[in-house]
């Protein structure tokens, strides 16, 4: 669910030199998208999600255990809810942007439908993901979201285009407005390893990017967000530019997958709209999987792999694996957050304890 930001400000990254004016014009490098899949990707970009960080709300154990439901809530729930352990290769993003442009004669009932949803939702400012409803120089796909859920679509209300450069998106082109631009990678989920099956499936992927029309320049630049959303968008940058292997926890729907979008990927098939993500490196031809080491208090910190170490249930990600972990790691990690300093725990050890 999606809720609120109060007050926008732009921190603008980077000026970009162009000379393209908010009016109707015409650019040989803006190529019209004919596919029919991708125009449907691009319109049912999925806006709702709230950002659940691993150990806040589940626990890393999932991608060692899976998740039963039906073991642990009764046998009223479905077996097939259980949750598997994924490993994902990701790419490099492709080049250029892929856009949606609507009607301009939509744009003032789409801002009434937006500021519906905006009274209703702006209450939570860490999971309202736009800016105001009357904030048309800044892109961020609300108007997109009011338009899936307008009531009188036309074949002809949409054109969508894919754009090389941040010079060359125009803000109007044929009496059509941009209102949503988006990156896109390609993904192949290599495997089950909870039942170590091999899926092999290439899908695609989207993420958002957020623009703002600049009046003085007369051209796009990149949006950060100045409110709790800041948070996030950081965090869905970080996933998607994310290139190589990756443990996740999702649904076994996980593995019928065409595409997806950023930060839900595999919840949007699924009931359950949490998950878990461990990075894989390799270092010397030999592969490692970054997953918590110690929690961080202040000056001091608790060893996840002591036995002795009084944890909380969601801090004890490890239970009663602790000594094969300890088996399994290899030194720290350079990644750390204020809570969290991260491992490297050797990759084929930790397959054996999730076998």
């Amino acid at each position: 669910m999606l809720k609120k930001i109060v007050m926008l400000g732009a921190l603008i990254l980077g000026l970009v030199s162009c000379n393209n004016d908010k009016v109707i014009v015409d650019s040989k490098e803006m190529q019209k998208i004919e596919d029919i899949d991708i125009q449907n990707q691009l319109l049912e970009y999925n806006f709702l999600y709230e950002f659940f960080l691993p150990d806040s709300d589940i626990s890393y154990n999932f991608m060692w255990e899976g998740y039963d439901l039906e073991n642990k809530f009764g046998p009223n729930v479905a077996k097939e809810n259980r949750l598997y352990s994924y490993l994902t290769n990701y790419y490099e993003a492709d080049p250029g942007y892929f856009t949606v442009y609507l009607k301009n004669s939509l744009i003032n009932t789409l801002k009434g439908i937006f500021k519906e949803y905006e009274n209703k939702e702006s209450y939570d400012q860490k999971n309202y993901h736009f800016s105001e409803a009357t904030k048309e120089e800044i892109i961020d796909g609300k108007y997109l979201l009011a338009y899936q859920a307008y009531s009188d679509k036309q074949v002809d209300d949409a054109i969508f285009y894919h754009i090389n450069e941040y010079k060359d998106i125009l803000y109007e082109k044929d009496g059509y407005q941009l209102v949503f631009c988006s990156k896109r990678k390609k993904a192949l989920i290599e495997e089950n390893l909870s039942t170590k099956e091999s899926i092999n499936k290439n899908i695609s992927l989207y993420a958002r990017e957020e623009l703002i029309y600049d009046n003085e320049s007369k051209c796009f630049k990149k949006y950060l967000f100045d409110t709790d959303e800041k948070f996030n968008q950081n965090r869905v940058k970080k996933l998607f530019d994310y290139v190589g292997e990756r443990i996740e926890v999702y649904h076994k729907l996980y593995e019928n997958m065409k595409y997806g979008y950023y930060p839900v990927l595999g919840n949007r098939l699924g009931t359950i709209q949490k998950t878990v993500r461990a990075d894989i490196i390799t270092i010397d031809n030999v592969k490692y999987i970054i997953l918590p080491r110690y929690v961080l208090e202040g000056s001091n910190s608790i060893d996840l792999l002591d036995e002795k170490a009084n944890l909380l249930l969601y801090e004890d990600v490890f239970r009663e694996y602790k000594a094969a972990f300890l088996e399994a790691y290899f030194g720290l990690s350079s990644n750390k957050t204020e809570l969290i300093q991260y491992g490297l725990y050797k990759y084929i050890d930790v397959l054996k304890i999730m076998s």
